[in-house]
């Protein structure tokens, strides 16, 4: 049998090779990925060959399941607790749910902060999400000034990106933050700042914001009574197959580098958060790392000690938050998380602790960095790995381990079924609710008609009602428990009402209108009764009335072979006499005629003569205009002025209207004309001295 066994961490490289040394010895380790299959794959996620465990489940293991970004994606996260709980809602409304599993809910309920999911690719797309996905965000930004929310990438990790803020401005500069190291990117490509923790929106779009937890449980991690400092929890947790979850009891507490102040827009984000690799390198890990046994006797800010009962009650609400998130993947993140049979997988589960020891879940990380742990606890990681062989590899291969060293917590026992064909993975069938009692012959259901009428409306009383009468209409969820009307049956062993047991919408309280009691038979549910015995009556004393005649009874078949019906036709072409004549008056004996008259009163019936196309009126012509042209002619008057300047020089050279000499308006020069016009006289019986009007 040989292993692949591949880690990037020197670390967690010798740790996986020291279990195989120590539970399978027999297994030769090969560091190189092989190109043949291999029957475990323990390695990094991205070198793993899924193939080789999809196509051969029962000869190859792996260290990872293929699709599990519903917890380890913190978008992904929530979104997948959120319809959890609003799936298991309505089991608890119909009562579905046992009463241990309905505590686990709550407390899973509680232990998840309140987060809203945003897609953001640049700055400028945050006015539209701050009008949609956060418009309960903006108002409580808007309204309550001291609340403080803490923005994460979804993908990121090593605390890259992690923002806190409390208005929208500083919100607005956050991605503005972000844009500008997205543009600086391939200028200062091959230069690194270490101490720089901001993203690239162009590259992680996708963000989280979760409610700032105000109230977390501070604990001096030196000893003393001096300084408090903000914690939280990493809990290692092992998936194995389809699908149990341990949690080792071996848990690190981290805890921040700096003494705990309440946030504060110029503060330093050393002492919010209290991931490892944010502290640097130069942190003192003897101080800020330890184990979960390590805090029992130290001080917290309320001047108490840390007592190992509160210490279990941690493990405990841990153990049962950590389980029903990974059940609430398995049944409503079905999609981005399918446990496989033949694998297993470490995830690294982030848990604050409150000062009033309540347990909230932050965050799920796939293939932790065990390396952050340092030297001093190693051991815890041994305890981690070797957890792994005996709950996970041992067991799948089959082998009977006697000895289990690692003490752990078993935080889900669940079976969970691939689809086959694309179908949708399906959970098993909760438990079924205990079998009632048989009711007694008094409560024995009646047929409807006989059942009394139902409810008016929602809440109404009956002052009549009959205690040993079925109850009124119960709520959709109750029917089952209240009314006994199925039958027994291997499935059904308490006669429980079957059918909207596990509707999507709850129906509990609802009640049926008039219109629909009045479908039932109105409100007194005899009548109904009444017409049908009154039918069923009817129809009996119709079939026994006398004198009733028989039904008809149906033509026989006659049936004839070919040979039969050709020899019938031909004997039937042959018979071509003639038919007989009938007489005059043959058959009209005791006929008598009859005078046919017209009834006075009957309608007259007239036919209307078929209507004549009626030819097109001609369209009149319009009168034309009549144009007369006239051609007026005028007389020129005798001038009645004597010539000026007479005195026999000749004619006068004034500037007259009509005159000859000078330049008048129609003469001309010329010394004829000036002598016609100057001689000339009107003679009145001359016709053509006269205008004409033709």
């Amino acid at each position: 049998m040989t292993a692949f066994v591949n880690f990037p961490s020197s670390y967690t490289q010798s740790t996986v090779e020291r279990a195989f040394r120590k539970y399978l010895p027999e297994v030769s380790i090969t560091t190189d990925k092989p190109s043949d299959r291999v029957q475990i794959q323990y390695a990094d996620y991205d070198l793993i060959e899924f193939d080789w465990l999809m196509q051969d489940s029962d000869n190859s293991i792996g260290s990872s399941y293929c699709f599990r970004k519903a917890l380890t994606r913190k978008n992904y996260l929530h979104q997948t607790i959120e319809a959890y709980l609003a799936k298991i809602e309505h089991r608890l409304s119909v009562n579905a749910v046992d009463a241990s599993e309905k505590a686990n809910v709550e407390l899973l309920r509680k232990a998840m902060p309140k987060c809203w999911t945003i897609d953001v690719a640049h700055s400028e797309d945050l006015d539209e999400v701050l009008m949609d996905e956060l418009y309960d965000l903006n108002q409580a930004m808007n309204d309550e000034s001291d609340s403080w929310f803490i923005l994460k990438p979804a993908m990121a990790d090593r605390a890259n990106g992690i923002r806190l803020f409390n208005s929208e401005e500083t919100l607005r500069e956050i991605f503005e933050e972000f844009d500008s190291d997205s543009e600086d990117e391939d200028e200062d490509e091959g230069e690194e700042d270490e101490e720089s923790t901001a993203v690239s929106t162009s590259q992680l779009r996708h963000f989280v914001i979760q409610e700032y937890i105000s109230n977390p449980l501070l604990i001096d991690p030196t000893g003393g009574k001096d300084t408090f400092n903000k914690f939280h929890l990493r809990v290692y947790v092992l998936c194995v197959g389809s699908i149990k979850v341990y949690m080792p009891t071996s848990i690190l507490a981290l805890f921040a580098s700096q003494t705990y102040k309440q946030p504060d827009e110029d503060q330093s984000l050393l002492s919010h958060l209290t991931n490892s690799c944010l502290q640097g390198s130069n942190m003192d890990r003897n101080t800020f790392v330890k184990s979960l046994e390590e805090l029992e006797g130290c001080y917290t800010a309320t001047g108490e000690q840390i007592t190992p009962q509160q210490i279990e009650g941690w493990l405990d609400s841990a153990s049962k938050v950590i389980g029903q998130a990974v059940k609430g993947a398995v049944e409503s993140g079905s999609v981005h998380f399918q446990p496989i049979p033949n694998a297993f997988e470490i995830y690294g589960v982030d848990l604050l602790v409150t000062e009033t020891n309540e347990v909230k879940l932050l965050e799920f990380n796939g293939c932790p960095d065990f390396g952050q742990t340092g030297d001093r606890l190693a051991w815890i990681v041994d305890n981690v790995v070797d957890a792994s062989f005996e709950k996970g590899i041992l067991e799948l291969l089959g082998k009977n381990n006697i000895s289990n060293t690692v003490k752990t917590i078993k935080c889900l026992d669940y079976e969970f079924k691939r689809a086959e064909d694309g179908e949708a993975p399906r959970a098993p069938a909760p438990a079924q609710a205990p079998a009632q009692a048989q009711a007694p012959a008094a409560q024995q259901q009646k047929p409807r008609t006989q059942q009394k009428p139902r409810t008016q409306q929602k809440g109404a009383k009956d002052s009549a009602k009959d205690e040993s009468l079925p109850s009124e209409r119960a709520p959709r969820g109750e029917r089952g428990a209240k009314r006994s009307r199925g039958a027994k049956t291997p499935g059904n062993p308490g006669g429980q009402r079957k059918g909207r047991q596990f509707d999507r919408q709850s129906q509990t309280g609802r009640t049926d209108s008039n219109k629909q009691k009045a479908a039932w038979g109105g409100e007194d549910g005899q009548k109904e009764l009444a017409t049908e015995e009154a039918a069923k009556k009817d129809a009996e004393a119709a079939e026994t009335a006398p004198g009733t005649p028989a039904e008809p009874k149906e033509p026989e078949e006659t049936t004839k072979t070919l040979d039969e019906y050709l020899a019938e036709r031909a004997s039937k072409k042959l018979d071509i006499g003639a038919p007989e004549v009938r007489k005059a008056n043959e058959g009209t004996e005791g006929v008598s005629g009859v005078q046919l008259l017209r009834d006075s009163q009957e309608e007259h019936y007239f036919v209307a003569p078929k209507a004549q196309p009626k030819e097109p009126k001609a369209k009149s012509q319009k009168s034309s205009k009549v144009t007369i042209e006239i051609d007026g002619q005028f007389a020129k008057p005798e001038s009645e002025r004597r010539p000026r300047n007479t005195n026999g020089r000749g004619p006068s050279r004034g500037r007259g209207r009509g005159g000859a000499a000078g330049r008048g308006r129609s003469g001309r020069q010329g010394g004829p004309q000036r002598k016609e016009n100057a001689g000339a006289n009107v003679n009145l019986n001359d016709e053509k001295a006269f205008p004409t009007l033709a």
